[in-house]
């Protein structure tokens, strides 16, 4: 009896260990991704997770003043989460907060920070700078001329 107590432990075991693991979906990628500044326009954000989740996942968005961004559609295809914004969003710092449930009804939530910068926000105007400059040399000249004719008499 002793001989076949043993096998079937180990057949009980391996019966146990081989159920599916119940996963919890991971965040894999993002875009715009954590503490990523973009540039305007920002129209969609799109989180990949690496298990497929349901529609019942979500994402919400708070600007900074605590106010929750309305007005976007989103939409669950396979282990993809995309939200699409009918406007731009305004420059400013957001926390996204997401919610992932896969199909065995396990949920996951995570948030981050991203920021939008106002389009052309980080563009040099050289038209504006060279000017400045010219006119800075042209009083500096007139300075010395000055200085150098007072001096003089």
């Amino acid at each position: 009896m002793r001989r076949l107590g043993v096998p079937c432990v180990v057949v009980l075991l391996a019966m146990v260990l081989a159920v599916p693991a119940l996963a919890h979906a991971a965040l894999v990628s993002a875009s715009p991704g954590p503490g990523e500044v973009v540039a305007e326009p920002l129209t969609k954000i799109v989180l990949r997770f690496d298990d497929v989740i349901t529609p019942q996942s979500q994402i919400a968005l708070v600007a900074a003043d605590f106010q929750l961004t309305a007005s976007w559609s989103q939409s669950v295809e396979g282990s993809t989460l995309t939200a699409e914004f009918g406007d731009s969003l305004p420059p400013g710092t957001y926390t996204l907060v997401w919610t992932a449930v896969t199909q065995d009804k396990h949920t996951t939530t995570g948030s981050y920070q991203f920021a939008v910068s106002p389009a052309g926000g980080g563009d040099i105007d050289w038209p504006a700078i060279l000017l400045l400059a010219i006119g800075f040399l042209a009083l500096v000249a007139g300075v010395i001329v000055w200085r150098h004719r007072t001096s003089a008499a």
